[in-house]
């Protein structure tokens, strides 16, 4: 009897991406600030997944084009995977650079400081559940808790990281680096009891360890996110 081998299968998931949301046309200014920005956090922008956002942009002037946008990504070590928009004209230039076409209607809104701080733990409507991890997190780990909150019953070590689409909680020392709202969940919160991240993120938004507030670095601390800067506030454990 003839068996034909299996290729291969089709399977829905969701991975997070970066939003790459151009405030400028000008493709020399976005290469010298995106590199300025990987100098500071190589390791965030490396093999990072990125959808060009050109909603802001006027796309019509000489100096811009996609293709090179795409070929400046990928030669600065990020991977361009699709762009936002609504433009059917945008389609063939898309497909051009190698890139897909992604409709920009389900982002994430933004939300006030009282929605950010609000003690529901599923505000944003889309994580459900817990993700439990009870060991500690080792350097070169990665922990993804897709759809959901993230609880460390341990530390998180340098060189590891932990990214939810929810809430991240660790009870332990955070040394690694934490991504919360990883889908697009601006009213995602990181709490942990001692706060030395390497990098800290809420949906995109991202302060590495030179830049967070040294008068909570090692307390317990919670990271959320107002608009377009991230609050880093103290925490008062026990009573």
């Amino acid at each position: 009897m003839n068996h034909t081998a299996k290729g291969f299968e089709l399977k829905g998931q969701t991975f997070p991406l970066t939003v790459l949301e151009l405030e400028s046309a000008d493709l020399a200014v976005i290469e010298k600030e995106l590199r300025s920005r990987i100098e500071s956090a190589p390791d965030l922008f490396r093999q990072l997944l990125v959808v060009i956002d050109l909603g802001h942009v006027d796309r019509t002037g000489p100096e811009f084009s996609l293709h090179r946008l795409a070929e400046m990504l990928r030669s600065c070590g990020c991977v361009p995977v699709g762009v936002i928009g609504e433009d059917s004209g945008l389609r063939k230039h898309a497909a051009s650079a190698g890139l897909s076409m992604l409709s920009g209607k389900g982002r994430a809104r933004a939300v006030s400081p009282a929605d950010q701080r609000s003690s529901d733990p599923n505000r944003g409507g889309a994580v459900m559940g817990t993700l439990v991890v009870e060991k500690p997190v080792r350097s070169g780990q990665q922990i993804y808790a897709q759809g959901k909150n993230l609880v460390v019953l341990a530390s998180v070590s340098t060189g590891a990281e932990v990214l939810a689409d929810g809430d991240i909680h660790v009870y332990g020392v955070l040394r690694g680096r934490a991504l919360a709202g990883a889908a697009g969940n601006d009213a995602a919160v990181i709490y942990a009891l001692g706060l030395q991240a390497e990098l800290v993120s809420v949906n995109g938004l991202y302060q590495i360890s030179d830049e967070l507030p040294g008068e909570i670095m090692g307390g317990p601390a919670r990271v959320f996110r107002n608009g377009d800067e991230l609050i880093f506030s103290a925490l008062t454990v026990g009573s």
